[in-house]
């Protein structure tokens, strides 16, 4: 769900017509805390939306064995669709951060994957959760669903991208 459509929702539980978007979520989560999740490589990002799509698996978990509903196919315009809403959807976030000066802890995706604990012993320091010394996250069970096929479509968007003729980029910031 995007954020506008998250904020559309919440207005129609809230008898909320007159108030700010922060006092909103303020007064339907007390103690409101912002986890930011964004992502480096947004192409990447993009693929992976499009893979779980057209495979309906939206996570693996250790010992979970692959139920691909749809074999995945390569799509560029669909890529390139999911990169500019993710830009789009993260600019809307941005704002409204800006906007009510609001600061996040940012968790970038990347920098996760190489330090799990870490991360998350940060996450839980910004929480104010006390964090045990002996604090054991045990093994994690998500895993990464990233393949070669993923690495494919991301090097198979990159040289579509750069081969397409500049009036069909729409404004080039992609």
């Amino acid at each position: 769900m995007n954020f506008d459509d998250f904020l559309s929702k919440v207005r129609q539980l809230q008898d909320s017509a007159d108030l700010s978007t922060l006092a909103i979520l303020s007064n339907i989560f007390p103690n409101l805390h912002y986890i930011w999740i964004t992502r480096r490589d947004k192409v990447r990002q993009a693929v992976s939306l499009l893979k779980a799509v057209q495979t309906q698996i939206w996570e693996k978990r250790s010992g979970q064995p692959d139920c691909v509903i749809q074999e995945p196919f390569f799509n560029f315009e669909a890529i390139d669709n999911y990169l500019e809403d993710v830009i789009r959807q993260e600019a809307v976030w941005q704002q409204y951060f800006t906007d009510w000066g609001v600061i996040p802890i940012t968790v970038v995706y990347e920098d996760f994957i190489c330090a799990y604990e870490t991360t998350v012993v940060d996450i839980l320091q910004y929480l104010n959760i006390h964090v045990p010394a002996d604090l054991n996250l045990g093994q994690q069970q998500l895993k990464k669903q990233a393949d070669a096929v993923s690495e494919e479509w991301v090097q198979m968007y990159h040289q579509l991208k750069r081969e397409l003729p500049v009036d069909m980029l729409g404004n080039g910031e992609n």
